[in-house]
């Protein structure tokens, strides 16, 4: 590749697969680009079913596997979307000179300092507190007394899990394959939570083949809660951008932007009336964002 071709390696989130980049993909191809939308372990058409994916680094293998064939001069591009955000930060820590920069597209993103699955708790208390929400992790709740009434429930939504209204889980499942007294271990989005929290500005057809291809994934919140992912040495070396997604519905606006002040992430780009599934609801805009950030 020429120093004006960049490889892109997009890495998609919870529960989906390579195939939600389809509009993404051929049109950083058509501005002279090299992409590659992986399957993470159990996720898409990947031959391995959700029980035989037992840990965090399991999930994450094929995203490692690809950047330890990578040719030691290559750098690549990587674009981590919603949980996807996990897998690349891991990535970042191993293979730092690899990478050009680590896009974080309404993303998770952890800092050097805690596990990434403390950032619940920091979420709770420092954020969410006003708002009268409480959160839950590994086993523990975070709220204040008189903040949540009896009538609400745990609702886990990626990389936490909120207290909600019983109605707004509508049909989001989730198992408990260690026991309910522990944190959940694998989570499905049912077709309603999809339409209004993830696709509400998506067509009609990329709903449907969301409902199609949508797969069980695990969540190894334990596997996340026992040590820090990253260093400052390493993860730290690499340029890092935040994309916000405005409407983003499952990882809403302040919450996003509590992620990119708490990882100390400079570069911020928004794309306006973007819900979460940005790359299908807006491919022209998500690709003008990727395009700006490398060309700059």
């Amino acid at each position: 590749m020429d120093n004006k071709t960049k490889h892109f390696v997009l890495v998609h989130g919870i529960c989906h697969g390579a195939w939600c980049w389809y509009r993404l993909v051929p049109l950083l191809e058509s501005a002279g680009h090299r992409v590659t939308a992986l399957d993470l372990s159990g996720s898409g058409v990947h031959p391995k079913r959700l029980e035989q994916v037992t840990s965090f680094h399991e999930y994450v293998q094929p995203l490692m596997e690809l950047m330890e064939s990578l040719p030691h001069h290559e750098k690549v591009v990587l674009v981590g979307h919603s949980y996807g955000g996990m897998a690349i930060s891991l990535a970042t820590e191993l293979f730092p000179k690899k990478i050009s920069v680590a896009i974080y597209v309404t993303a998770f993103v952890p800092n050097s300092s805690s596990p990434p699955a403390t950032l619940v708790q920091e979420i709770s208390t420092a954020h969410h507190r006003s708002k009268g929400r409480a959160w839950v992790f590994a086993g523990q709740i975070w709220r204040e007394a008189d903040a949540v009434s009896t009538d609400f429930i745990i609702s886990v939504i990626e990389c936490g899990q909120q207290w909600t209204q019983r109605d707004s889980l509508m049909d989001l499942e989730f198992s408990f394959d260690h026991g309910p007294e522990n944190p959940p271990t694998s989570v499905i989005f049912g077709p309603n939570y999809m339409a209004a929290k993830l696709y509400q500005h998506c067509q009609t057809e990329d709903l449907i083949l969301a409902k199609m291809l949508l797969r069980p994934s695990g969540l190894f919140l334990e596997d996340l809660a026992k040590e820090s992912m990253v260093t400052s040495e390493k993860f730290g070396s690499v340029r890092r951008v935040f994309v916000v997604c405005e409407d983003d519905g499952l990882l809403e606006e302040d919450f996003q932007r509590w992620l990119i002040e708490n990882s100390k992430t400079k570069e911020v780009k928004l794309i306006l009336g973007a819900d979460h599934m940005v790359m299908l609801s807006k491919p022209q805009e998500s690709c003008l964002c990727l395009l700006q950030i490398v060309e700059n």
